[in-house]
Order: structure tokens, then C-alpha cells, then sequence
């Protein structure tokens, strides 16, 4: 009786799933922008525009770590 191939293949380890966001350069450089922009927009008075910033830049860091691209 033959095996069914699905079964035949050994269980992914916890090391070898993908973990977190594997575009460091990308989101370092994401990161840095917001906050450059977020502080300079701080500096000149606003404070919406910084608060509605962060919490965009929540939201996509959130969406980017949920859906793990």
C-alpha cells in the first residue's frame, strides 16, 4: 500500500518558519523617514499631522509583521 506523498515529508522546524520582516534595509529606512518627518513636523508646530503619522506607520509595521512578507 502505497504512502500518500503529503505524509512523506518531514515537519518544518520553529527555525526554518519565516520570522518577522525580512526587508531590514527597507524598513530601517521606512523607519527613519517617519521619524525624521514626524519629528520635523513636531518642530514646526503641528501636532496631528505627527500623531496621524505614527499611528500609519503603526498600522502598515503591524500589517507588514501579520502578513510576514
Amino acid at each position: 500500500m502505497d504512502s500518500d506523498p503529503r505524509f512523506d515529508q518531514a515537519p518544518v522546524q520553529d527555525s526554518e518558519r519565516r520570522h518577522g520582516i525580512h526587508y531590514p534595509r527597507m524598513t530601517s529606512r521606512l523607519d527613519s523617514g517617519c521619524r525624521n518627518l514626524k519629528a520635523r513636523l513636531s518642530y514646526e508646530g503641528y501636532s496631528t499631522t505627527p500623531n496621524t503619522l505614527d499611528w500609519l506607520y503603526g498600522v502598515f509595521a503591524f500589517l507588514m509583521w501579520v502578513i510576514q512578507v
